[in-house]
């Protein structure tokens, strides 16, 4: 995958999360950052507008695997 220096909000208006559903997923997981303005996850700080580090006390990994 290529060097994405985008936010997530910016990357969802060009199209890229419908073209490369995978490589958008990988950007969110492990969720390490939580953007205050709109609420996304990701994994890199760069990749949000308003990132600030999650709290979140268990691995979201695990809930994509279980589904719980």
């Amino acid at each position: 995958m290529q060097s994405i220096r985008e936010t997530l909000c910016l990357l969802v208006a060009e199209g890229y999360l419908n073209q490369h559903l995978k490589e958008f997923e990988e950007l969110l997981f492990p969720p390490l950052y939580l953007c205050t303005s709109c609420g996304r996850l990701a994994n890199e700080e760069e990749l949000l507008c308003l990132p600030r580090k999650t709290e979140y006390p268990r691995s979201l990994s695990t809930v994509k695997e279980d589904g719980r």
